[in-house]
């Protein structure tokens, strides 16, 4: 819902005629300090179809090295995982980050900047259900609080399910899928263009 109110806002300033920077301007963003740093969210939603995977807390490890449209890469450490995660508050569930994630710019205005988080890919493992759910993510970075937020959108789609542990029929191949979070930055990173 935040995703979707924030959304419309951004297209109302773009209507209103509020100057916001496309990435297709060729921007040459400017991260500072730059470097490592981990965002951290009490607690992110993932929507699996029908089914939702919550998990707190998350700790997901960042480096900011600008490059052309590029912010942020999100590497996969060994062993790096969503914790404490469930489905419907009851089944415990594992969901695992598969590949490196991508953070590339789209627009800014007054210290915000519209991102998408590209290459995501998430594999869940619970009691009778494995799946993997893929795609991009749209995300707001505030500079005043390092704020990180995953819209929660319904970008992703389900890529997998296993026909053995079948998530009893509730997860399908091609539903959609969402991740929402907000997630805090340290070392807080301003970015401009």
């Amino acid at each position: 819902m935040r995703g979707r109110i924030i959304g419309v806002l951004l297209t109302a300033l773009v209507l209103a005629g509020v100057a916001v920077v496309p990435a297709s301007a060729g921007i040459a963003w400017r991260v500072e300090p730059g470097g490592d740093a981990v965002a951290t969210a009490d607690e992110v939603v993932i929507g699996f179809g029908s089914t939702d995977v919550r998990c707190g807390p998350v700790e997901m490890p960042m480096v900011f090295e600008p490059d052309a449209n590029l912010l942020a890469v999100v590497p996969v450490h060994p062993g790096t995982a969503f914790n404490l995660c469930g489905i419907g508050g009851l089944t415990p569930a594992g969901l695992v980050q598969l590949g490196t994630w991508t953070l590339v710019g789209l627009s800014h205005d007054a210290g915000l900047t519209v991102g998408r988080l590209d290459d995501v890919s998430l594999q869940l493992s619970a009691p009778g259900c494995e799946a993997t759910i893929s795609g991009y993510v749209i995300a707001l970075y505030t500079n005043e609080t390092g704020v990180l937020s995953l819209l929660g959108d319904e970008t992703l789609t389900v890529s997998s399910v296993s026909p053995v542990d079948d998530c009893l029929g509730l997860v399908h191949v091609g539903d959609t899928g969402s991740v929402a979070g907000e997630f805090v930055v340290s070392p807080r990173q301003i970015i401009t263009p």
